[in-house]
This record gives C-alpha cells, structure tokens and sequence, in this order.
C-alpha cells in the first residue's frame, strides 16, 4: 500500500491540522495514479507499445504506398529506356506479337516462329528450349546450350529446334524457346533477344532497329505480315479513371488494365464504324 512519507512531511508542517490536510491531497493524488482517468489511463505501459507498434505499421505502409506511386507514374518511355539486361543485349525497343494473327484461321504460327527464330539466332550466342506437355511421357523436355559459331550452322540449328519442339510438344502453344545474346547468362536479368514471356503471356522481341527492320524483311519475303510484332510501346489502352486508373498505376506488373494491339484496335474500329 502507497502512503506519503510522514518523517518528509513533518520537516514542512507544524500543525497536526495541516499535516492531515497534505496526507489527504497526497492520498488523492496516489488514487488518481492507481485509477487513472480520461487520458491518464493512456499513458499506462501496455498502451505505449500498441501505439508504437501502430505507429511503425502505419509509417511502413505510408512508405511502401511512396514506393509505389514513384514507380507507378515512370512513363512507358522510361520503361522502354531501361530494359532488364540492356547491358548484356543491346536493345533499342521491346517488340510484343501481334496476337490478332493467331486469332486468324489460316494463320500459321509455327511457320512465323521458325522464320523468326532462324532469323534471331544469326545474332544469338544460346539458347533454351522448353516443352512442358510433350507428346509422350509427363516429365518436362528441356534443350540448352551454345549455338555453333557459324552464322548459316545457327540458322540450321534453329530450324531443328522449331522441328525438335513441333514433333515433342503436344499443344504447339505449350512450349518455349529462348535465344540469349550471350550464354551462358551471366545473371537472371539478362535480356533475351527472343522469347516467350510468362510475365507477360506473349512472345516478346529484344532487338536494335537495325536487326528489326532486317527481321520484318524476313517476314515479307516469307509470306507474312511486316507488323508480326509490333513496338510495346504502341498497345493500345482504353481510358479509365477513378480507382481504376489508380490501381494501373499503383500494380502496373499486375497488367490489370486490359489493352489492344495496333491490329485488334484497328478491327475493333472498323467493326464500331460499321454498326
């Protein structure tokens, strides 16, 4: 039990008159620090930790969200400028393909592939091909190495690949097969000049525009369309605002926005036109 020290007291009190009165105030004031009241009671310890616990959540999320917004508001053009691995491979822009000429019936994808990779792999060093659903058995088939030094010998290495993946792979869309500028890759950020994206979902294009113009000289010359891939930087996003607009910026990987490409906007105008 507190009690006021009566020894302390009697060095400032005469009267026995006021050495109670200061024994009762002394008595109130010890009440009040056992039994706090209104804001009192939120000095108490076990409060003062919740609140810096609170406090440190609140600070961590405020940073994070900071994080977010500087990155989500970088424009396309930044993006474009500083591509994974550029050190590695150099790149002037990110080509995606054009994903309304697979929607066509009479559209070959197997021949646009084995045009593209012959084509890349003359300037390719490795590559890594993958079937996850091959014909026969359940284990995933997988090819890597070095391409040979000649330039014709890669190309010809390329076509067996497309061939090797096209007689093993069970559906013609479940596979990939990647060419490396340098091999083997010096660290998991290195850019491929070629390959299938499961980020993205798409088969991507890392090249300078020299190599690009050279590659869609190749696709005239063989049959298919100049703008079999076409510039990221041309999708074509439909315009949102409010919490839509915020959540494309804030989770811009997550690619929640939904987009077109040059040719299915182009369709799709042609079809609103018509009605």
């Amino acid at each position: 039990m507190l009690s006021v020290d009566e020894d302390l007291a009697d060095d400032f009190i005469d009267t026995d008159l006021e050495k109670e009165e200061v024994q009762a105030v002394s008595q109130e004031e010890i009440k009040m620090r056992i039994s706090p009241k209104g804001w009192e009671r939120f000095r108490l310890p076990w409060f003062e930790s919740i609140y810096a616990i609170i406090g440190n959540l609140g600070l961590s999320i405020l940073a994070s969200l900071v994080s977010l917004l500087y990155f989500a508001f970088k424009s396309e053009e930044d993006i474009e400028r500083k591509l994974p691995g550029q050190n590695d491979c150099e790149v002037d822009a990110w080509y995606e393909f054009e994903r309304f000429y697979y929607q066509q019936q009479n559209f070959s994808f197997i021949d646009a592939l084995m045009v593209t990779a012959k084509e890349v792999a003359r300037w390719s060093n490795g590559f890594d091909a993958v079937i996850a659903d091959p014909v026969s058995g359940t284990e995933m088939m997988r090819k890597r190495g070095e391409l040979p030094k000649n330039e014709s010998e890669r190309q010809e290495y390329a076509e067996k690949l497309v061939w090797w993946i096209t007689n093993k792979a069970r559906f013609a869309n479940v596979f990939q097969l990647t060419f490396y500028n340098t091999f083997p890759e010096t660290h998991h950020e290195v850019t491929p000049m070629f390959g299938y994206c499961a980020k993205t979902g798409n088969w991507d294009l890392y090249l300078t525009e020299d190599r690009f113009l050279r590659l869609k000289n190749a696709w005239q010359k063989s049959g298919l369309p100049e703008d079999l891939f076409y510039p990221r930087i041309k999708r074509v996003t439909p315009r949102v605002s409010g919490f839509k607009l915020f959540l494309s910026r804030v989770f811009p990987l997550v690619d929640q926005q939904p987009y077109l490409t040059p040719r299915e906007a182009k369709a799709s105008d042609v079809m609103r036109k018509g009605e």
